[in-house]
């Protein structure tokens, strides 16, 4: 987080600074530069009283509304916030950093407007597109396929299989099952270990498609990364129970295996319906 602010800060918002009193301009750099390192006190000082005679200067509101945030003021962070968002609807950092406080308070559908302006004008600036991804995820959008798409084009994104598990998710919910199918095995692929995907793969044949052969397949894979990994008992029991009743239409199916060997790294997970 500290690198983005950086990045933002000192190569965007202060680019816009020009404007104002030699004295507030000279705050607002030392103001930045605590953002950077996270002396919020001081940097909350500074542009308060760059604010008392510059009312509307946006990247003091920006670096006010960082350092209240930090401060666990979160009404008066994000009063100041939208209010540079307000100033200044074409420029990237007021709209994103509005949109950045209100998905920390998973107010998801109320930060999509100020992130889709931001979008248009970095289209590719990987911490947004991860922004619009969540929120379109967490409201099962189908704008957040193109997010999601997008994200994926990073090469360090796409090795990982949490965007794949949720452009799965996304297009399982929009009745794309032959995509949904393709980027859980993608993600599988990706991280052998990821209790996801076999998780995906096995409630897409038994819930979707019907497939009771596949889906007790990928439910014993599933069932096998619970007891590996030690993860809830409960749970496994649960997935446990599926597979009995499976086995009564498919028996003798064997568990499912990675698309291909991957290596094996922590996994995140998207919702998913399951038995």
């Amino acid at each position: 987080m500290r690198q983005l602010f950086r990045m933002l800060l000192l190569g965007g918002l202060l680019v816009v600074a020009g404007a104002g009193c030699k004295d507030n301009a000279a705050r607002l750099r030392e103001a930045a530069q605590d953002v950077t390192i996270g002396n919020w006190v001081k940097a909350e000082e500074l542009t308060t009283k760059i604010l008392k005679k510059e009312k509307a200067n946006v990247p003091a509101l920006i670096l006010n509304g960082l350092a209240l945030y930090h401060q666990n003021r979160l009404e008066e962070a994000e009063r100041r916030l939208a209010q540079a968002a307000e100033l200044a609807p074409a420029e990237f950092a007021p709209q994103y950093f509005h949109g950045w406080i209100l998905v920390r308070q998973e107010r998801y559908a109320d930060a999509l407007p100020p992130l889709r302006q931001a979008f248009q004008t970095q289209p590719r600036h990987q911490e947004l597109l991860k922004l619009l991804s969540r929120c379109c995820v967490e409201q099962n959008l189908p704008e957040g396929i193109r997010y999601l798409q997008v994200l994926s084009s990073f090469p360090e994104v796409n090795r990982k299989a949490a965007v794949h598990n949720a452009l799965g998710y996304l297009a399982l919910n929009q009745r794309n099952y032959p995509l949904a199918e393709r980027k859980f095995k993608d993600a599988w692929m990706r991280e052998n270990a990821d209790l996801t995907a076999p998780r995906n793969l096995a409630v897409l044949y038994d819930q979707y498609l019907r497939n009771p052969r596949e889906a007790l397949s990928h439910y014993r894979a599933y069932h096998a990364q619970l007891l590996r990994y030690g993860h809830q008992q409960e749970l496994a029991s649960q997935v446990e129970a599926r597979i009995r009743q499976l086995e009564r239409e498919a028996p003798r199916t064997p568990a499912g295996t990675p698309p291909r060997p991957a290596a094996t790294t922590n996994s995140t997970r998207p919702p998913t319906r399951r038995r």
